[in-house]
């Protein structure tokens, strides 16, 4: 797209994808995968990007997709929702824990999966603990974490 200009929006691969076009990553502001507005799922589980009229009605007060939906409306609500938090957005890439805190929470997550795995009694449980979908996963999510130190797991 423009060289060195930051791109930001709300769920932006699927737009970029459509457009059939790319921008760099470290030039990206995307307001649906900042860690910090994101669902917090059950511990073990992947973080959920939140809808952009829930983030602009609780961090803006701004209803938008009400009724006709209008992707101004949207371009501008991403942009605020971004400029509301974008010190600590940029501290945090600027400084890596951002990426750092990513890493430690899909690291955790890959040791739930592999305990539930092990723990399998049969080829469902099994498949089921690969995809993330293992039954006991908050209770070992929480050994896991306390063997690693008591890490925050989300």
């Amino acid at each position: 797209m423009l060289k060195g200009a930051t791109l930001v929006g709300h769920s932006l691969n699927n737009d970029l994808k459509a457009l059939m076009l790319d921008h760099p990553r470290k030039h990206t502001r995307d307001t649906g995968k900042y860690p910090p507005l994101m669902k917090a799922p059950a511990p073990g589980r992947k973080p959920r990007p939140r809808a952009l009229r829930h983030l602009a009605r609780e961090q803006l007060g701004m209803v938008i997709q009400d009724g006709q939906h209008s992707p101004v409306d949207d371009a501008r609500a991403a942009l605020y929702v971004y400029h509301k938090h974008r010190k600590e957005w940029e501290r945090g890439i600027a400084s890596g824990t951002m990426r750092k805190s990513v890493a430690v929470q899909q690291s955790l997550r890959k040791a739930v999966r592999e305990s539930l795995e092990a723990r399998a009694v049969s080829g469902a449980a099994a498949r089921s603990a690969r995809l993330g979908r293992g039954k006991g996963q908050v209770k070992v999510a929480l050994e896991v974490a306390s063997q690693r130190g008591g890490t925050k797991l989300n």
